[in-house]
């Protein structure tokens, strides 16, 4: 594949995934009572992070698992040398890349699922409404 043509690809999917960042967080912040606000962030950027890390684990082993080298031990440039001779590591990366698309197919299953809630123009706890 060409560079600009990677590059394409990437700019979009970085603007898909930069955009649904804030959105989520304002989804949290607006379902909560505003005293749990710092709470409510907090525990979501916490969970966002622990799954990324999760994830970033997960799509490794099956990566190193693909090339074959999960209990060898080796440098990670012989690993590679090794993989990319005869093909595995685009083998190994086709697999990491469809358990991406399922991870991202259960994400979008869970945001069907969330409630539709409008956004609140006004503190709740405000009697006067200003």
């Amino acid at each position: 594949m060409p560079v600009a043509a990677s590059a394409a690809l990437l700019t979009v999917m970085g603007l898909g995934c930069g955009s649904l960042f804030p959105v989520t967080t304002v989804s949290l912040q607006n379902a909560v009572h505003p005293h749990q606000l710092g709470t409510a962030t907090a525990a979501l950027n916490f969970f966002r992070q622990l799954g990324g890390a999760i994830l970033v684990a997960a799509f490794g082993a099956i990566l190193l698992a693909g090339v074959g080298a999960a209990g060898s031990g080796g440098r990670a440039a012989a690993i590679l040398a090794h993989a990319d001779a005869g093909g595995g590591l685009a083998r190994a990366f086709r697999w990491v890349f469809l358990a991406a698309a399922l991870s991202l197919a259960v994400a979008l299953g869970f945001l069907l699922l969330m409630e539709e809630r409008p956004l609140r123009d006004r503190p709740a706890d405000d009697p006067t409404g200003n």
